[in-house]
């Protein structure tokens, strides 16, 4: 493979994931969106799959989390000696007639995913700036362009601190997508993770980052914060991960009776108690 067509002809190089991996659901987001970052720049939309195809295709996983990867690595096509065991290190490489991207932890693999969208001319911004990406027919690029090993990061946790959201941002989410839920923060996260970032501190005016996941599941923001590989926590005064605003969705308004009303510790040391364990939990 001398040069690497992302998109000739019209068609779109399909992206693979193994879907049978421990990664595969922060993986598939990431790859859904990077198809729309190449279909942003050409109009062109790859397919994501989960069924070896004849080559070639982009290949993403982790080691040890991807078996057509682990077999690339048993038989000596793919040498991942330089990232094993590193923290969050990627490495984008042409083995076997294919494009992979292997990172030695899920979120290294998320990187190197958006390393290739910075590539193709997309911007972290492309959302949250509205920065639109030059308009091309077809995408190709040589190997020395794209394949290269990432270095470990110099600071370990790199991340967002969002506080004070209202008005500005609070106004915004209620009207773009009814509430601080899982379908925002993937936005917010996917920013993140473009700008290679790895720790987020949420919202804590009037949104409970647990409890406000929507669609039926109100873990569904700490849960796509996991399948990312992204740290998230709670910040200021916020013990056992809990907020001040959790508590006023979830007190009882007679001591005795669940949690009780008092954020009092000395009127109230059962109920508190037991809030940070479940919090814990």
């Amino acid at each position: 493979m001398k040069k690497i067509e992302l998109v000739k002809d019209g068609c779109g190089m399909p992206i693979y994931l193994d879907q049978n991996s421990a990664d595969y659901k922060g993986l598939s987001l990431i790859a859904e969106t990077f198809s729309e970052d190449i279909k942003a720049v050409t109009g062109v939309k790859p397919p994501v799959i989960t069924e070896k195809q004849e080559t070639p295709v982009l290949i993403a996983g982790s080691i040890g989390n991807c078996g057509w990867i682990d077999e690339m690595i048993e038989d000596g096509t793919l040498d991942v000696r330089d990232i094993k065991d590193k923290f969050e290190v990627f490495k984008i490489c042409e083995a076997d007639g294919n494009l992979v991207v292997v990172g030695s932890m899920r979120i290294a693999v998320i990187f190197g995913i958006f390393a290739i969208s910075e590539k193709i001319g997309v911007s972290p911004w492309i959302y949250w700036g509205d920065v639109k990406p030059k308009k091309k027919k077809e995408i190709t690029l040589k190997k020395k362009e794209i394949c290269f090993t990432s270095q470990e990061p110099s600071v370990r946790y790199r991340g967002f601190f969002m506080n004070d959201e209202w008005p500005s941002l609070g106004n915004f989410v209620m009207k773009t997508f009814g509430d601080f839920n899982a379908e925002f923060y993937r936005k917010v996260f996917e920013l993140l993770l473009r700008l290679k970032g790895n720790y987020f501190w949420p919202a804590m005016w009037s949104a409970s980052f647990p409890l406000d996941g929507g669609s039926g599941n109100p873990l569904a923001n700490v849960e796509l914060a996991d399948a990312f590989g992204l740290t998230a926590c709670l910040s200021h005064h916020e013990p056992m991960t809990r907020s001040s605003e959790e508590w006023d969705k979830v007190k009882s308004e007679k001591n005795g009776a669940g949690y009780g009303a008092d954020w009092n510790y000395y009127t109230n040391k059962e109920g508190l108690y037991q809030y940070w364990s479940d919090g814990m939990e």
